[in-house]
């Protein structure tokens, strides 16, 4: 595990020399949990999900009022809540 990129990543080339114990959390199908004793830090080691990506859903995807609102927003980022068109509020 010690040799492993993220874990030097997070702690350090250095810590990749080091000895560590760990213990077995749990063990999936697709992941390995592991408690690094004594360093308060848990490692997680996935491996690839080869199912395939679910489709969009036209609900979100493909609907006008979906897209529109999102222009509407991409148009005009922060609206006035209260515009006056008058600067001087004591003026009629």
């Amino acid at each position: 595990m010690a040799r492993h990129a993220d874990f030097r990543a997070v702690f350090g080339a250095h810590a990749s020399h080091a000895r560590h114990q760990c213990a077995e959390v749990q063990r999936s199908q697709h992941r390995r949990w592991m408690r690094m004793l004594g360093a308060r830090h848990d490692v997680q080691i996935w491996g690839p999900d080869e199912r395939a990506p679910p489709p969009p859903r036209a609900s979100v995807v493909g609907t006008v009022a979906s897209v529109l609102w999102v222009l509407r927003s991409l148009a005009n980022p922060n609206p006035d809540p209260n515009p006056n068109p008058n600067p001087n509020p004591n003026a009629r």
